[in-house]
This record gives structure tokens, C-alpha cells and sequence, in this order.
């Protein structure tokens, strides 16, 4: 009842409202989530770079301790003199040289400089470069806070600046500060620290780089390959974390019904993940294709970009091709049989092919608001053919259904191949619009389909014929309708339907207008498609010429009676279907054909009772030239008359013509009451005048009734 439909639809309206505001509340709460943890990370690595310099403070605070006494051993040193306790055996050193090894050279100066037992230990003795201003003072070590040379960039914590020094810039390895970001991983809450990390280590590899290709060789060699291994691992984290966190956000399969009835849809409804995603996908985008050229890095991180879209593309085609798999089942399962113009078979066919070219269009939304540019187009490239290879070979089982029995799946064959070459325009544009010209397997996916659809449809022409005239399982034992007249008839009933489609296949056939004969005979009287009406009439004056020819050869193997029965009764409902067709496909001559056809079916079932009328005129001889020779013929030729007629009363009783054919019954009843009334009435004369009632079993209205009974 419509009333319950109609809640039923409120009641689905009023919970999908509901749904979208709930969705809109949660997507405001995981925003302000998403900026709490934000500023709760930001804090958390202020932190750590806050405590990080704690542990290595004693450490520095020797190191100033160490450079102190290497600059008060330098030749020209204004700095005072050191104790006479003090023993320097090492020799100096020359100052480091800009662009070499800084820990090197530290570790140089460490090894060349006495222990500090051995400092406090050795005997007082004047230095020959540096006198002794104090000879009376005790041995005091050179790491003594009290004894240290003053540094004026030691302060306190909370004067330190944040700029490290000058031999911790000139080494980027050194800072540790990047290495440390990266080393911990990608977090998706704190993914602009980690971008800034990475870029910082580009940033210092590829000047390194530059020099190295120059020819400039040195260390710079050793620590491209460490910088080099460093971006590589860091790049590969944030891919591994890109492709988990789109494995996490895949939505459920989608309805390819609602699809298509909500097209176009908002990209992030199409894709509800893709906002926690896109500031990782599109960061990674910006390492490959910066604004300004990275040579070292791009070489780097292409193929890794490469392999992550190939991996993320496998992810958003078999999603793409789960959301189609339901329809697709539903394409193969549903019956091969015709039910009507554009049945279900059909109509999920077309459907499923429209909902791959919408989802198409959204899956290229998606690619370009994930990876902008070049790196978008080769994600399409890899999600679409998912969704093709499902749709070719869903295609292809139904095509090869087709085969297997063609005749009785010509109509819904023709029916798909129209309703797919009205979507291909729109599929072809559609395609090369969004792909490349990389993947022809999807741009000719619905070609091919359609040209295997259309080499079954011309095949279907002769083997329609072909299939009419090959001989039943079993032959026919009642005058009911063939079962091939009912296909027959169905076929050309709905043949002109598909219109221009049907001329066009038939006329491709090959050379000449009857190319589905194969060279053979005409089975119809028809001359040419001009005459005829048209190439589809002709071919229907061929079908119904190789039918009525089939009917005759089976009614042959009938006796006589019931062939002639069979025969009549598929006739006539040839004529009386065909008259009643919407199209005018019966041209004149197949027309004339069926008319003359009908005439010798009707001239041979009254045969049958010819035949009896006949017997009525039976002449006997005298028998032993005794009695009236004209009183034995009267006996016998009425005893044989009614024996005749009980036969055939039974046999049409048993094979009568058909019932859903009450005006043949009639009509038929009707000549035949009259022929044989006719025929019996004479007889019936002669007998009576001459005193042989007792022969004359019934007057001639009574044999006129019981005749007419039979076809009733």
C-alpha cells in the first residue's frame, strides 16, 4: 500500500538527517581534538629540546676547559701563563681548517694533552716558552674550575643562546637535533616538525651534493651517503605511515545505486578519511617536487613516491572493486531469459558500467586533493583498472552465457548491446579525460566488450535459421503450439524494437541482402528488401518461410489427422499473432506466404473427413445372386460411414485443435458439420425412399450436431 511506503521513505529521510548531523558534530570534535594534541606535541618537543642539552653539559664544560689550555699553549698567546707544575710535552697544533673533520681534531688535541694524574704528578720545572710566575705553587689540575681560563661564551642556563656554535654549524651531522626527529619517526599529530626535519637534512646535503659533483671530494663523499641514508629512512617511515593511515580510513563500500543517484557528492563525503590524510600525502608530494630544484633528494625519494602511489593505488582499487563486486554478482546471476524491453539483466548491466564511470570521477577528485600534480594522475592510472578488470570479466562471463545458448538469449543480447553502445560516447570521453594514454586496457575495456557483443549478434542471424530447422529432441506427439513457433514469433515480435540496430547488424551480415542464408535457398517467396519493407522484413519473411517449412516436415512424421491438426493449429496462431504485432515487419510476401500455407493446412485436415463422406458411396455385389445388391451396398457403406466417424471422433477428441484458438474451433466445425451433412444427406435420401432405415443410424441434423460436438 502506498501509505506505508511513504513512511517507510520519511522515516529513512529523518534517520540519514539525523546521521549527517551526528557526522557533522564528530568532525567538529575530532578538529578540536586534532588541534589540542597539535599544540600538547609542540609543547612535548619544546620540552625535550629543553632537556636534552642537561646530559651533556658536564661534557661541554671540559671541552671549554680543554680549548682553554690549547689556546694558552699557542704560540702568541696573550693569554697568562699556566704554572710551572704544569707540563706540556704534545706538540702544537695548527688550527682546524675550515671544512674538516671538527671530532677529528677535538679527539687529536684530547690524545695530545697528559692525563691529569700525570699533570699533578710531574716535577716542577720551568717551561722554556712559558716562565714560571709562581714556582712556590702547588701542582694544581688543568681541569680545576678555579685554575680554568675564563670563556666567555660559558654562561648560564638561562643566558645560553640557542645558536650553536660555530664547529657544531659547520658540520650538519653534528647538531643532532634532525637526526634525533627522524630517528624517533613520523607522527601523524606532529608531522610539520618532522617535515621541517627532513628538509633541514636536504637543505644541508644538497650544497654537499653540488660540491661532490664538482669534483670537490674531501669528506663530503662519506657524509652525502650518511645524509642520503638518512632522508631515505625517514622518507620511508612517513610512506609507511601514509599507507596505514589510508588502510585505517577506507570507508565502506559504497551502494553503486546511491552513488549514482547522489552524483556529483562532495569529494570528502566520497572519502570521508581524506582530510587526516592529506596533509601527510601532500607533504610528501612537496619532498619530491619542490619549488626549488633538489637533485639529490628527488633522485631519492621518486622511486619510493613511486612504489607508495602503486601501494596506495592497489588500496583504492580494491575498494573500488568490492563496492562494484555486489552489482557485478547480480549482472552474472540474473536470468538470461527475455522478460520484456531493458529486463534485469539488462538494466544491472548498464547500471554497473554508470556507477564505474561515476566512481571514476570521484576517484580522480580524490587523487588530486591526495597528491597534487603528476603524482595524482599516476595514482588514477593505478586505482581505475581495479574497477575495469571486474567489469570485463563480469562481461565476459555473461557473453560467454550467450554462447552457450544463443538462440533463446539473442533478444536480451541485442537489448545490452544497445543499451552499452548509447554509454560508450560518454565512457570513451570520460576515460581519456582522466587516464593516460598508459592503460589502453581501460580506455578500450567497453570496446571490446561491445565488439565481442556485436560479432555474437551477427552470428545469431543464421543460427536463428539454423536452430529452426534442426529437428526437435522429440518429435511431436499433440497438435498444440511448437514450442519454436512461440520462440519464433516472440523473436520477430520484438526484433524491430531495437530498430536501426537490428538494419545495421543485419546489413553488416556480409555481401548482399540475404547474407544470413550462408548461400543457401530462400525459404520465402520474398524477392527484395525493397519490395519487402525493409532488410528486417525480409529477414522476417526468411524466418517465417524456414518455420512454416520446419512445421511441415514434422507434421509428416504425424498421422495424417493429427499432422494435419498440428499443422493447422500452429498456423493459425502464426497468423493471428503476426497480425497483431506493433511493427509492421510481415512485408506483402510473407503475408501471402502464410496465407496460402494456412489454405493447403485447412484443405488437408478436411481431407480426413473427405475421406469419410467417400465411404458413403460403397457399391457391393449380390451375394450368391440372392437378395438386392443395393440393400448389402446401403448396409455397408453405412456401417463403415459411423465406424469411420467414431475413429475419427476419438482422434479429434484426443488431438483437437486448439483451444485457445475458439474461431478456427468454430469455423472448422462449422465447414465440416456442412460437408459431411452435405455428403450424408443424399445418402441418407436414397435409403430412406427404398425402406433400409434400419441401416441409418442417425438423420442428418442429428450427424450435423454430433459433428459440430467434436469441435466444441
Amino acid at each position: 500500500m502506498p501509505a506505508p511506503d511513504g513512511s517507510i521513505a520519511v522515516d529513512e529521510e529523518t534517520d540519514l538527517t539525523l546521521l549527517t548531523q551526528h557526522l557533522v558534530k564528530t568532525n567538529s570534535l575530532s578538529q578540536r581534538m586534532t588541534g589540542i594534541l597539535f599544540q600538547l606535541d609542540g609543547r612535548l618537543s619544546r620540552l625535550d629540546k629543553s632537556i636534552a642539552p642537561l646530559g651533556i653539559r658536564q661534557m661541554t664544560r671540559q671541552q671549554a676547559n680543554i680549548d682553554a689550555v690549547l689556546e694558552a699553549l699557542a704560540p702568541g698567546s696573550s693569554i697568562p701563563p699556566l704554572s710551572p707544575a704544569i707540563s706540556v710535552t704534545a706538540p702544537l697544533r695548527p688550527p682546524v681548517e675550515r671544512g674538516g673533520s671538527t671530532n677529528t681534531v677535538n679527539s687529536e688535541r684530547i690524545l695530545a694533552i697528559p692525563s691529569a694524574s700525570a699533570l699533578t704528578t710531574s716535577p716542577a720545572r720551568p717551561s722554556p716558552s712559558l716562565p714560571s710566575t709562581s714556582p712556590q705553587s702547588p701542582p694544581v689540575s688543568v681541569m680545576d674550575r678555579t685554575r680554568a681560563v675564563p670563556r666567555t661564551d660559558i654562561v648560564p642556563r638561562w643566558q645560553e643562546s640557542t645558536t650553536p656554535p660555530a664547529a657544531v654549524r659547520d658540520d650538519p651531522l653534528a647538531t643532532g637535533n634532525e637526526r634525533a626527529v627522524i630517528a624517533r619517526g613520523p607522527d601523524i599529530m606532529s608531522l610539520k616538525e618532522y617535515f621541517g626535519a627532513l628538509k633541514a637534512v636536504i637543505g644541508d646535503l644538497e650544497p654537499m651534493y653540488q660540491g661532490l659533483q664538482e669534483g670537490r671530494g674531501g669528506t663530503r663523499e662519506q657524509k652525502v651517503a650518511e645524509l642520503s641514508a638518512l632522508l631515505e629512512d625517514g622518507f620511508s617511515r612517513l610512506v609507511e605511515l601514509l599507507i596505514s593511515r589510508v588502510k585505517e580510513t577506507m570507508p565502506r563500500p559504497f551502494d553503486p545505486e546511491h552513488l549514482i543517484a547522489s552524483a556529483p557528492q562532495p569529494v570528502t563525503t566520497y572519502y570521508s578519511g581524506l582530510s587526516s590524510v592529506k596533509a601527510l600525502s601532500t607533504g610528501l608530494v612537496a619532498l619530491v617536487e619542490p619549488a626549488q630544484p633538489t637533485p639529490r633528494a628527488t633522485e631519492i625519494f621518486t622511486p619510493m613516491l613511486g612504489r607508495a602511489i602503486n601501494a596506495l593505488g592497489d588500496i583504492r582499487g580494491d575498494w573500488l572493486r568490492r563496492s562494484l563486486a555486489p552489482l557485478a554478482h547480480q549482472v552474472e546471476e540474473a536470468p538470461a531469459t527475455w522478460n520484456g524491453l531493458d529486463g534485469d539483466k539488462v538494466r544491472l548491466a548498464v547500471r554497473l558500467w554508470d556507477a564505474y564511470l561515476v566512481a571514476c570521477d570521484a576517484e580522480v577528485e580524490v587523487a588530486r586533493t591526495m597528491l597534487p600534480g603528476a603524482a595524482g594522475e599516476r595514482l588514477v592510472d593505478v586505482t581505475i583498472p581495479h574497477g575495469a578488470a571486474l567489469l570485463s570479466s563480469t562481461m565476459g562471463s555473461v557473453i560467454s552465457s550467450f554462447k552457450r545458448n544463443l538462440s533463446d538469449s539473442t533478444l536480451i543480447l541485442l537489448n545490452i548491446y544497445d543499451g552499452l553502445s548509447s554509454l560508450a560516447p560518454r565512457y570513451d570521453a570520460g576515460i581519456a579525460r582522466i587516464l593516460s594514454e598508459d592503460v589502453p586496457e581501460v580506455r578500450t575495456a567497453l570496446r571490446s566488450q561491445l565488439a565481442a557483443m556485436r560479432a555474437l549478434a551477427l552470428r545469431s542471424f543464421p543460427e536463428r535459421l539454423a536452430d529452426i530447422r534442426a529437428p526437435p529432441r522429440s518429435p511431436p506427439s499433440s497438435t498444440q503450439i511448437d514450442d519454436t513457433t512461440h520462440v519464433t514469433l516472440t523473436y520477430l515480435e520484438q526484433l524491430p524494437v531495437f530498430g536501426s540496430l537490428a538494419e545495421t547488424l543485419l546489413r553488416s551480415t556480409g555481401h548482399g541482402e540475404r547474407a544470413w542464408l550462408m548461400g543457401g535457398a530462400a525459404p520465402s517467396g520474398a524477392t527484395n528488401a525493397q519490395e519487402e519493407g525493409g532488410i528486417v522484413n525480409l529477414y522476417a519473411a526468411d524466418v517465417l518461410g524456414t518455420l512454416i517449412g520446419a512445421l511441415e516436415g514434422r507434421a509428416k512424421g504425424m498421422r495424417k489427422p493429427v499432422g494435419a491438426a498440428y499443422l493447422l493449429n500452429n498456423l493459425s496462431h502464426i497468423r493471428n499473432t503476426t497480425s497483431s504485432f506493433n511493427a509492421d515487419i510481415i512485408g506483402p510476401a510473407a503475408e501471402d506466404m502464410l496465407n496460402k500455407h494456412f489454405r493447403e493446412a485447412k484443405n488437408s485436415y478436411l481431407s480426413e473427413w473427405a475421406l469419410l463422406v467417400q465411404l458413403l458411396s460403397h457399391t457391393a455385389e449380390k451375394r450368391f445372386n440372392v437378395g438386392s445388391a443395393d440393400k448389402q451396398s446401403t448396409k455397408e457403406a453405412a456401417a463403415s460411414f459411423f465406424d469411420r466417424l467414431a475413429e475419427l471422433e476419438m482422434v479429434c477428441r484426443q488431438h483437437p485443435l486448439s483451444r485457445q484458438d475458439p474461431e478456427l474451433r468454430e469455423r472448422m466445425g462449422n465447414e465440416v458439420a456442412d460437408f459431411v451433412r452435405q455428403g450424408y444427406t443424399g445418402f441418407w435420401t436414397k435409403a430412406h425412399s427404398k425402406g433400409y432405415d434400419k441401416y441409418l443410424r442417425q438423420t442428418p441434423d442429428e450427424l450435423s450436431r454430433r459433428v459440430q460436438n467434436v469441435f466444441r
